[in-house]
């Protein structure tokens, strides 16, 4: 079979790169071997047939060389030069579509060569091309950096400096700076990403200079209060150290003003962590913080920021987040326009479980619990938070439909799960575990065992954090009635 990592390269190929890349294979500044364009000209028109016996490498040696003996050492070493291939040309497309970072290599190959008038005309143009940007993220102030750092070599070549007089309003500080401001938001970016992971997961990361880092960017805020993407950045680092609200609220001011100059990737980000934060407060019992969760995952539909890019799928995760709170503020109209407008563009893999689930969580709601049932036996656990989820859905539909063994069978389970698994973060365990508990007492209270005494339920049930509070509210007071 042809080498598959060459095939997995081309199958991400829209027509357009295909085209394109035909012309790379053909161009003679590129490859001069025909060999390599017959093999080429083979995978295009047969693409459709990849995986069949059209692919056996002898089939194709033969297609493409008939009448001529196969010889495998020959196959492989066109295989590896067309491979060789499509990766100069992924690389070039990168160096060519990647901002102005065809301009900065030009700048530097002429400033090199001393041709200062180019250097200048260059530089202008570079400059002019960055103000046009509508935000300034690590890659803005890197680009700032290179252009001022060509800047200075210009400046340090080209002026005399005899004495004072000599000295121009250049500023020499602006590479320094731009490098600086990169380094801060890719740095913060960097410990965001490893603080997240240790409230999500249980991981321990120490992240180095960053009390430092907080402290110089504190003291120096005059320097940078005017620039959103750090400043954001350091309440979302702050969030996740602190757990204090104050930053809660500046990333909610921040991410949700659509007037400022952070871009649709950051803004995007900002927007996530905060709602992870939300979810995790109300774990811990901040039905304020559900309200908060569900206000931004509001805006976040309405202006189209659900998906970091485009082409990128909705995430099972945010998918079924966004119902479980539409569920417990009963939104559930607007939960069901959420489940059908994003459905499809779920990941092919586990669109249809996410949108079980969903719908599992819709019909528990509405009382239609044997369809609930039968949505959620169809979805297929990915992920230790689905398997939780569903488990925790699973005991509600055991309970209201009355299957008190099977309940009773499944809480065991599940509370051997919650205390065995490792990944599973400490506050969603102690939640889960908090809330198999109050469970199984109130199905001891509606099996009337008289091991367990109303009272003493509602006094436990108020003072714990756990899932579904009101929905174990609710089914108590169904018993007393």
């Amino acid at each position: 079979m042809i080498k598959s990592s060459l095939l997995e390269i081309l199958k991400t190929f829209s027509i357009k790169e295909y085209r394109e890349f035909g012309d790379y294979v053909i161009s003679p500044y590129f490859n001069k071997n025909e060999a390599v364009i017959k093999l080429y000209d083979y995978i295009r028109l047969h693409f459709n047939d990849i995986g069949s016996e059209k692919f056996e490498k002898e089939k194709v040696y033969g297609e493409i060389f008939p009448n001529v003996e196969y010889n495998d050492g020959f196959m492989r070493t066109i295989m590896f030069n067309l491979t060789q291939l499509v990766e100069d040309f992924l690389a070039y497309n990168n160096y060519k579509t990647n901002g102005i970072n065809e301009q900065l290599h030009l700048i530097k190959e002429l400033n090199s060569r001393n041709l200062d008038k180019h250097v200048i005309k260059n530089l202008n143009s570079a400059a002019e091309k960055m103000n046009k940007y509508d935000h300034e993220d690590e890659l803005y102030f890197l680009d700032m950096f290179l252009i001022e750092k060509e800047k200075n070599i210009l400046y340090d070549r080209t002026k005399n400096l005899l004495n004072k007089k000599d000295i121009t309003e250049h500023d020499l500080t602006k590479e320094s700076g731009n490098l600086i401001r990169f380094f801060f938001i890719h740095i913060l970016k960097r410990y965001r990403y490893l603080l997240n992971r240790e409230t999500v997961m249980n991981m321990k990361y120490s992240p180095e200079f960053l009390e430092e880092i907080l402290e110089y960017i504190a003291k120096n805020h005059d320097k940078y209060s005017n620039l959103p993407s750090l400043t954001g950045l350091v309440s979302q680092v702050q969030l996740l150290r602190t757990d204090d609200d104050k930053h809660f609220f500046r990333c909610k001011s921040l991410y949700m003003d659509l007037g400022n100059s952070i871009g649709r990737g950051e803004r995007y980000n900002g927007l996530v962590l905060i709602s992870g934060y939300c979810t995790t407060q109300h774990y811990k019992g901040r039905a304020d913080l559900l309200k908060e969760y569900f206000e931004i995952q509001k805006f976040r539909v309405m202006h189209d920021i659900v998906k970091m890019h485009k082409n990128d799928f909705v995430t099972t995760v945010y998918y079924t987040g966004v119902i479980t709170a539409s569920v417990l503020l009963n939104e559930i109209e607007w939960g069901e326009m959420f489940i059908n407008k994003y459905k499809n563009e779920l990941h092919p893999d586990s669109r249809e479980s996410a949108y079980n689930y969903a719908m599992a969580r819709i019909r528990e709601k509405q009382q239609r619990y044997e369809e609930s049932m039968d949505y959620l036996k169809n979805v297929k656990l990915e992920n230790v938070y689905y398997k939780v989820n569903v488990k925790s859905l699973m005991s509600k539909l055991y309970y209201s439909l009355g299957h008190i063994d099977q309940l009773t069978d499944q809480l065991d389970t599940y509370r051997k799960f919650l205390k065995n698994d490792e990944l599973i973060n400490d506050d969603f365990r102690r939640v889960n575990i908090n809330y198999v508990k109050l469970l199984t007492d109130l199905v001891k209270l509606k099996e009337n065992t008289g091991r367990v005494k109303a009272s003493e339920f509602r006094k436990k049930l108020e003072e714990t954090d756990t899932i579904s509070k009101d929905w174990l509210l609710e089914k108590f007071r169904e018993l007393e009635s």
